[in-house]
């Protein structure tokens, strides 16, 4: 009996071996992303409230442990990269003095969901960036101090989006006039965007949840069902305009 027990453990120990060896490591370009979005975003190496394996030198692969927020799927059979497709780190002290959002986000493109929100992100949200999260379907940046515009051409053809939060920051410009191409969009929050403002956009019927509180839009609202569900008001503020591409994106319906 002692043969055979000792036998089976053996057994279970090859079997455990060859699953390890057989799991695909994360794309060397998911893990250079990471690093750098922990880089740029960590004055100190402990300025981030949660950080487990983000400051580990042993721990070279994020979706091992994994990483404090970070999600990943890919294949067990060894052949494909595991890729990173989720980086969840709200109210987790990520900082940036006026340098925006890290550029090294564009890396991560199998990235679903993204949610940075309650930290303090200061500066721009570079319209490069928008075109690198084509894939993503839960974005949110609320409660920073990101700038910029929402560049309609950008925002359109973000169609997996189901969630988009940009609420409580300093966006400027136009809220883009013409959202019906995101039609899996379900959640839309930009309220506490003091600078956003031009007329009421068109959205998808997709639209359950809908939080516009705060913007200038231009009077009159629409009597449609959708400014009541978004809590749209209009004055006379007039948003800042743009650099000219916004102008020419603008089209109102």
């Amino acid at each position: 009996e002692n043969k055979m027990g000792r036998g089976l453990i053996s057994e279970l120990l090859l079997l455990l071996c060859s699953l390890q060896l057989s799991v695909a490591p994360t794309l060397s370009s998911d893990v250079s992303a990471l690093a750098s979005l922990f880089f740029e975003t960590s004055p100190t190496p402990t300025s981030w409230i949660k950080r487990l394996g983000w400051d580990d030198p042993s721990s070279t692969d994020p979706c091992d442990l994994p990483w404090t927020g970070v999600s990943c799927t890919g294949s067990a059979e060894g052949d494909a990269d595991r890729r990173v497709t989720g980086v969840s780190l709200p109210w987790n002290n990520l900082t940036t003095s006026a340098g925006g959002l890290p550029l090294s986000l564009m890396n991560l493109t199998a990235l679903t969901t993204l949610d940075l929100s309650l930290n303090h992100l200061k500066g721009l949200f570079p319209e490069v960036l928008w075109a690198s999260l084509l894939r993503v379907q839960q974005l949110d940046l609320s409660g920073n101090q990101l700038t910029g515009y929402l560049y309609p051409s950008n925002l359109s053809d973000m169609v997996a989006l189901v969630k988009l939060d940009l609420s409580s920051n300093n966006f400027t410009g136009f809220v883009p006039p013409d959202l019906r191409h995101m039609t899996s969009l379900q959640s839309l929050n930009l309220q506490s965007n003091a600078l956003l403002g031009g007329p009421f956009p068109t959205l998808p019927s997709s639209v359950k949840s809908c939080h516009l509180a705060g913007i200038h839009f231009q009077c009159p609202l629409p009597c449609t069902p959708a400014a009541d569900l978004c809590s749209a008001s209009c004055g006379a503020a007039v948003p800042a305009s743009g650099n000219g591409q916004q102008h020419s994106d603008v089209r109102i319906n």
